[in-house]
């Protein structure tokens, strides 16, 4: 690139230093090739919903945590929650089996093998406690239902996720609810 600057830089040298900039191909080449790369840093997405095919396991929690409301919004973390996992629902075919937990201080399950318009009854029946989210005891339960080799685990809550919920059986996604509730 240097090279090809040469002849330019020549000519410039030769005329008055606060000159008009001439259309340059060899600039305008250099600049596209700028913003591919910082658009290529940038690394833009567009935003998809979550799509699953074969057996959902969804670990919803339901500690006394999400029941804290936004400072933003009249809404809880479970309504966001619950919310989310409508979309969830939305998005299933009908040849998908679902089974729901709700992860409180005993973990509940709520549907064990239903279709997306049995989830949405039992995403609609769910409701937080007081108390906080027993984990070990959730991810044992949603191991216990994996079944096949097709398995997605969705895990929805507004806390941390220690390395011990990496032995969830299939593919996990997770989903955070706000974490600005007050």
């Amino acid at each position: 690139s240097l090279l090809l600057w040469e002849a330019v830089l020549a000519d410039r040298h030769a005329n008055r230093p606060w000159q008009k900039l001439r259309r340059n191909w060899l600039l305008l080449l250099q600049l596209l090739i700028l913003l591919t790369l910082v658009l290529g840093i940038a690394r833009p997405a567009l935003p998809a919903p979550l799509t699953f095919h074969g057996q959902v396991i969804v670990l919803l929690d339901a500690s006394a945590s999400m029941q804290a409301r936004a400072a933003d919004s009249d809404e809880t973390r479970f309504a966001v929650a619950q919310r989310e996992l409508r979309r969830l629902a939305a998005a299933l075919d009908p040849g998908d089996r679902v089974a729901l937990i709700a992860v409180g201080p005993s973990p509940s399950l709520l549907l064990q093998s239903g279709d997306a318009a049995a989830f949405r009854r039992a995403l609609e029946a769910a409701s937080p406690v007081d108390g906080a989210a027993d984990w070990r005891a959730a991810v044992a339960l949603a191991s216990g239902l994996a079944t096949g080799a097709d398995v997605n685990t969705v895990l929805v809550t507004d806390a941390a996720i220690d390395e011990m919920l990496l032995s969830l059986p299939g593919a996990v996604h997770l989903i955070t609810v706000p974490q600005g509730a007050a």
